[in-house]
């Protein structure tokens, strides 16, 4: 399982050459998915000069229409590495327009321009882009997505409000702390995951089969604690959907 948690655009400073001012680019990094940037427009572009020199990997996209866009890192030294995505390459079904793009990371990066295009006006649900956590799970229970009320109410970021009724996917994991690599990474998780922020999650790592989703902790993590009664060994995460 892979998990983008650390979004660089949440801290970054943002720009963006049009706007609906009714529906702010800072809806691109909030909790929920439904608030959508609109552009007001077909096309816009969108610049986020970070907060301090980061590497960057992994990009994550959710409720949008965009049909093309082009993502241009820019380095300290100026040097610049562009990707470009399609619609086809940012959806997984028409219920779920989302997806994870994973890239070769790139060093020292200070300024992410995303320049996008879409048939109609462009609206888009959530942004992100950071580095992946590889998390290798020794169990998994997905359960059958359930239907939420018409107007069943979440907490996410210390905001409470009304979700529509939706389906929405419910699962749990159980993991082995041993075999994460990146302790450090392992532990800013844990700090997003007590304070039930939302963050993307790849179950399956790129599988076609399965969607991306934009989940939150709905409990405590549950730790177990190894031989010695101190180490912990693995733990649990209860995880659910957001929309």
């Amino acid at each position: 399982m892979r998990i983008l948690y650390n979004n660089l655009l949440e801290t970054a400073s943002i720009s963006v050459t049009n706007e609906d001012a009714n529906y702010p680019v800072e809806n691109v990094y909030d909790a929920t998915l439904r608030s959508q940037f609109r552009a007001g427009t077909n096309s816009t572009v969108i610049t986020a000069t970070l907060a301090a020199a980061s590497t960057v990997s992994t990009f994550a996209f959710g409720g949008h229409n965009i049909a093309t866009v082009a993502v241009k890192l820019t380095d300290s030294g100026a040097a610049t590495t562009t990707y470009n995505y399609t619609n086809a390459d940012l959806i997984f079904d028409f219920e779920r327009p989302q997806a994870i793009k994973y890239e070769t990371a790139v060093n020292d990066v200070v300024e992410i321009e995303y320049t996008i295009t879409s048939t109609l006006e462009t609206y888009i649900g959530g942004l992100s882009a950071g580095q992946y956590l590889q998390m290798p799970f020794f169990s998994i229970n997905p359960k059958i997505g359930y239907q939420s009320s018409g107007s069943a109410q979440k907490s996410r970021g210390g905001v409470t409000f009304n979700v529509p009724g939706t389906v929405l996917e419910t699962f749990s994991c159980n993991f082995d702390s041993n075999l994460i690599a990146n302790k450090n990474a392992q532990e800013a998780f844990f700090k997003v995951v007590q304070v039930y922020k939302p963050f993307w999650v790849d179950r399956w790592e790129e599988s076609t089969e399965f969607p991306v989703l934009f989940a939150q902790n709905t409990k405590d993590v549950s730790f177990t604690k190894g031989a010695d009664g101190i180490i912990f060994d693995s733990f649990r995460l209860e995880l659910e959907e957001c929309k």
